[in-house]
Parts: structure tokens; sequence; C-alpha cells
């Protein structure tokens, strides 16, 4: 349990982070201001631009990001010491 709790720990650290960055980018990206456009599907096609050119990108480097961290959980020496660990339990 404490070596999956250790894998939560990444992801809420992250979203923790994630949210601020992303809230901050969108409304730099968007603001207070007013945006008129021809159409809603002009509006919905202009919006899903916008946010695609921010947050495809973002994802991507962030979930590299996130597997390299699991990744250090997951290590040689972690799962030797569950390894360990379990032989002791069955015991």
């Amino acid at each position: 349990m404490a070596h999956e709790l250790k894998h939560v720990r990444v992801y809420e650290d992250f979203l923790d982070d994630a949210a601020e960055e992303i809230r901050r980018e969108l409304g730099e990206r968007f603001g207070q201001r007013i945006q008129y456009f021809g159409s809603e599907s002009e509006a919905e096609t202009q919006v899903q631009n916008l946010t695609r050119e921010f947050l495809a990108p973002y994802v991507q480097g962030s979930m590299n990001a996130v597997r390299a961290q699991q990744a250090k959980i997951d290590s040689p020496e972690e799962y030797f010491r569950l390894d360990r660990f379990q032989e002791t339990c069955r015991s």
C-alpha cells in the first residue's frame, strides 16, 4: 500500500501544479476580454485552436515528466524491497 501511495502522491503533486499553470495560461490567453465571432462554429473553432496550442504540448510534456517520476518509484531497488517484504509476510 505504501508503494502505491507514492504513485498517488506524484499525481497529486502534478495535478496541483498543473491546475495552477493551466489556470494562469488560459487566463492570459482569454482574460476578461470580450471576444467576437461571426458564428457559434467560428467561436468554438477559435477557442479549441487557442486551447489546443497550449494544452496538447503541455499534456504531452507533463505526462513524460510524470512517467519519469513514476519510474523512480518503480526502481529495481524498490521492487527488491517489495519482494523481500512479501517473502517475510508469507513466512
